[in-house]
């Protein structure tokens, strides 16, 4: 069961390596990578090369309040499912995107996970459309979080859901059954925050998350997931480690968080306090998508993503 819902992204870097070393530093997130066997790195997300110098804001965290929903104020939508394919990080980016528009008091849009992953996959933006001239999930084992922001920035769409139905099933399209993108939205921004090691939430973290919450209504976050990892049978309160894993495997939603969950509720919490988290697995899932997931748990700040600015298009 975990093998059919757990979305396994396998990153790419953007910098050839053989060269990699006269421009940055090499990442201890990064050896750490290197020595995973073949099959291990598969089904890991492939961390930033270069050490990155992520600013630190000194915020204060009083003047946030305790808890926070973005779901309590209607700029959410229904988690979707993304079955057995691997295509969280479509899902996680594009209700981060459908909810900043709906911050920006757009309407309230559906937009096509479909869409944005054919049309990167298999060479979606070459004039052949790829191998054999088509479109093929089989051939997407997982995804990056720079998947997502080369679909917006490109122009390429969005559709709506009901435009270009998303199918749970593994299918090939050809170049002439992909639709061209409308002309509903344009993104403003993507920026990664990626910490260099394993990503434990500092209270710099935490603070400058809750402040992306707050001003674009949710963030876009890689986690290890591991369905024996719940402490409940409900699968409300997680909190992985690198006992667990050395690497992330999923891509979920961060909408909101509650800084008076008790870390009783989680295995090995030392703190209290919890992300509220959308999940792409359905509505159904856990009751309602959702679940809590430590401020300690050692994966959920590694690998974050902020989209911003999302406005009607005007070209």
């Amino acid at each position: 069961l975990l093998i059919i819902l757990t979305c396994l992204l396998s990153f790419f870097i953007t910098i050839n390596n053989v060269y990699a070393d006269e421009l940055c530093t090499k990442s201890k997130k990064y050896e750490q990578y290197e020595k995973l066997s073949p099959e291990e790195k598969k089904k890991a997300i492939e961390p930033e090369y270069c050490e990155v110098e992520k600013e630190e804001r000194a915020l204060n965290a009083s003047s946030k309040p305790a808890k926070y929903n973005a779901r309590n104020y209607g700029i959410v939508n229904t988690p979707k499912d993304q079955g057995k394919n691997g295509t969280c990080w479509a899902f996680s980016a594009m209700s981060v995107v459908e909810t900043n528009s709906m911050k920006n008091k757009m309407p309230s849009y559906n937009f096509s996970e479909a869409h944005l992953i054919y049309g990167i996959i298999a060479g979606g933006y070459s004039d052949s459309a790829g191998k054999f001239n088509k479109y093929s999930m089989s051939d997407l084992d997982g995804g990056t979080l720079y998947f997502a922001p080369t679909y917006f920035f490109n122009n390429k769409g969005m559709l709506l859901e009901n435009e270009f139905k998303y199918s749970k099933s593994y299918k090939t399209i050809t170049n002439s059954q992909y639709p061209k993108g409308r002309s509903y939205l344009t993104v403003g921004s993507f920026e990664l925050y990626s910490n260099n090691y394993y990503g434990v939430c500092s209270t710099s973290d935490i603070n400058t998350i809750k402040d992306r919450i707050l001003s674009d209504g949710s963030v876009q976050a890689t986690m290890y997931m591991d369905s024996n990892l719940f402490k409940d049978k409900n699968k409300d309160f997680y909190l992985a480690n690198t006992n667990d894993s050395y690497y992330g495997n999923h891509a979920v939603t961060i909408v909101g968080w509650d800084d008076t969950i008790s870390k009783s509720n989680f295995r090995g919490a030392k703190r209290n306090g919890a992300w509220i988290v959308k999940n792409s697995w359905g509505s159904t899932w856990s009751g309602d998508g959702y679940f809590y997931i430590s401020y300690d748990d050692e994966f959920i700040c590694s690998d974050l993503a902020f989209y911003s600015g999302v406005t009607n298009k005007t070209f």
